[in-house]
């Protein structure tokens, strides 16, 4: 892998390199999100409604660890805790360190497939 004419051979490199190219796609504030209930930070959500929940359900395709058709086929019994579990997340304004995590797929354009700056998301 190269970014910007530097080879870079290390994974450590590599992942430090794609790091770097990507950083343009995020960014960090330094400053605290409204507070809402307390201490808590807002999610500015609205209410999440059955309906909702079921739309989402039929969008289902392939999951990681659940198999979409499994959750579809389940949808009327999982409708009403996913609500109320949604509900309590907005209401606390808190979302699981679990469901923050990402696969993030770089999108080769053209070109030398060795060029991170080829790269995008």
């Amino acid at each position: 892998m190269d970014l910007n004419g530097i080879e870079l051979n290390e994974p450590g490199d590599i992942v430090n390199g794609f790091a770097l190219h990507f950083s343009r796609a995020y960014r960090t504030s330094t400053t605290s999100p409204p507070l809402l209930f307390g201490w808590f930070p807002s999610f500015g959500v609205g209410l999440i409604t059955e309906a909702d929940v079921l739309s989402s359900i039929a969008k289902l395709k392939k999951d990681d660890c659940i198999p979409g058709v499994m959750v579809r086929e389940c949808a009327a019994v999982l409708t009403r805790p996913l609500v109320a579990l949604y509900t309590l997340i907005v209401n606390r304004s808190f979302f699981p360190s679990a469901w923050k995590v990402a696969k993030v797929i770089p999108i080769f354009k053209q070109g030398d497939r060795k060029s991170i700056t080829l790269l995008d998301l």
